[in-house]
């Protein structure tokens, strides 16, 4: 089994890279191939959201991201660390993940196939503050990658207080707890992880809140809105959230407790069940209290298009958790959210 780790903070030695160390120590004890590369010592550039992107997954920029494409698609497990930085990963370790739109792109824009095989993926950081919201945001960013490149998110480790340079080493909780990290992940890597079992009726029920909260976002940015054209958009979109409630609402009605044919079922469960909780609008009336905040018709827009993105997403990871009769329901359920994109993109560019 290989297991590649991925060390997304600037120094070599730091912290985060011994931790990262420890993960793979603790990998290699039970029998697994370890590399590591540091997206410091490679040189790539930030995404140019190029115009002229082919419609595959590859990037067209020839630069040491080529590298990593590859190294991820190889592997069998990955191991992503990233120190806080402003509440945040790194900014070595965003740019790395902005360069996987092309990914993304082709998976749930086009729906290709990207290349990307299933593999369990872990996060390891660490901060200098004692602020739980600060690894919570960054595991949200590192959750969308995983998902994108088809990786599960199945564990994490997060330590605060964690500032001077090698400060880590006096952690011995830390450093045991990487290390047994590392020992498990080939356990789990070959399927033998089970997590609780959620029902598909949850998954569905979260669909219908995302739509009620479109419908609800739509509406009120249509009333604030100025621009006809805008407002026409905006008043559209909402109608079709509406069509989209019916469409759960009837698939809940006939759904049963179902798993998934995938190697960890509780776990899946639970991995979509957390990548609906990044999704803001599965919260009650936060499409409300969102478009209360909007100042313009960009921000509406520029929300709007976050949205849907969000949304494709959650609704493609839907389908492998309700009854099979109901996948052409949720196909184009996915579809029509495609067109709800494009049709919002358009509107930014004007």
């Amino acid at each position: 089994m290989r297991v590649l780790g991925i060390n997304g903070s600037p120094r070599v030695g730091g912290n985060t890279d011994i931790l990262l160390d420890r993960v793979l120590e603790g990998a290699r004890s039970n029998g697994a191939d370890i590399e590591k590369v540091a997206l410091n010592k490679m040189k790539f550039s930030a995404c140019q959201e190029c115009d002229n992107m082919p419609d595959t997954s590859a990037c067209i920029i020839n630069d040491d991201m080529q590298v990593i494409y590859k190294k991820i698609k190889e592997c069998d497990a990955l191991v992503f660390a990233s120190p806080i930085f402003f509440g945040s990963l790194s900014a070595q370790s965003k740019a790395m993940i902005d360069r996987f739109q092309c990914v993304w792109r082709a998976r749930y824009i086009l729906r290709k196939d990207a290349g990307y095989k299933k593999i369990p993926g872990f996060f390891i950081s660490v901060e200098g503050s004692m602020r739980k919201d600060f690894f919570e945001n960054a595991k949200s960013i590192v959750k969308n990658l995983f998902t994108t490149i088809n990786a599960q998110y199945k564990g994490e480790l997060f330590c605060s207080g964690i500032d001077e340079r090698a400060s880590i080493l006096k952690r011995q909780d830390c450093l045991q707890k990487a290390f047994d990290l590392g020992a498990k992940l080939i356990k789990k890597g070959k399927g033998k992880y089970m997590g609780n079992i959620f029902s598909a009726g949850e998954i569905v029920e979260m669909g219908i809140e995302i739509e009620k909260n479109g419908r609800d976002f739509y509406n009120a940015v249509t009333a604030l809105s100025n621009t006809p054209a805008i407002k026409e958009v905006f008043k559209y979109l909402a109608g079709e959230e509406e069509k989209h409630i019916k469409v759960f609402e009837n698939i809940l009605s006939e759904i049963k407790k179902y798993e998934p044919s995938e190697a960890y079922p509780g776990e899946y469960f639970a991995y979509l069940k957390a990548l609906s909780e990044e999704h803001v609008f599965t919260k009650k009336r936060k499409g409300l209290d969102i478009a209360k905040k909007v100042k313009n018709d960009k921000e509406a827009i520029e929300l709007g298009i976050g949205f849907e993105k969000d949304s494709i997403l959650f609704y493609y990871e839907m389908k492998k958790v309700v009854l099979e009769g109901e996948h052409k329901a949720i196909g184009a359920l996915i579809e029509q959210e495609q067109e709800h994109l494009r049709k919002l993109s358009e509107l930014k560019r004007r």
